[in-house]
């Protein structure tokens, strides 16, 4: 099986606290807490992607990202095709604000039902799967 390369953002918004906010995806078989993020657009950059796809999956608005805190390879299966996904993860600050899920997409890789602002010391003893795996470790360099 042939794998399609994909080049994606992730944003880690902390706010004043020092928490990361986090979306739960859900498929129909699986679900897992992961950062805000997406797919880059033509003659888009990394950043101008960021900071888009917040906008758009939490109505957070932000001028500019404090960081660029890595890139993570992910590789994973999805309606029989195979990615190997490239994640820019950026860090940006914003206020605990209360985040605005968009409408459900009828056709979605995973599904945003609920959003939460997560402590370090919450995602280093947490049960549920993040992603991206290494964020705890991500955060800390930062």
């Amino acid at each position: 099986m042939k794998t399609i390369e994909r080049e994606s953002v992730r944003v880690a918004v902390l706010d004043n606290q020092g928490r990361v906010l986090l979306l739960r995806a859900v498929l129909p078989t699986e679900e897992w807490w992961e950062l805000p993020g997406g797919g880059i657009e033509p003659n888009e950059t990394r950043e101008q992607a960021a900071i888009r796809e917040l906008s758009e999956e939490t109505s957070i608005a932000i001028d500019e990202l404090r960081a660029h805190l890595g890139t993570v390879d992910t590789e994973f299966t999805f309606n029989g095709r195979r990615y190997l996904q490239r994640e820019a993860v950026f860090l940006a600050s914003a206020d605990a604000v209360a985040v605005k899920l968009p409408p459900p997409d009828p056709d979605p890789a995973a599904r945003h039902t609920e959003y939460r602002w997560w402590r370090a010391d919450e995602l280093a003893d947490t049960e549920e799967q993040i992603h991206p795996p290494q964020l705890a470790e991500l955060l800390q360099a930062a």
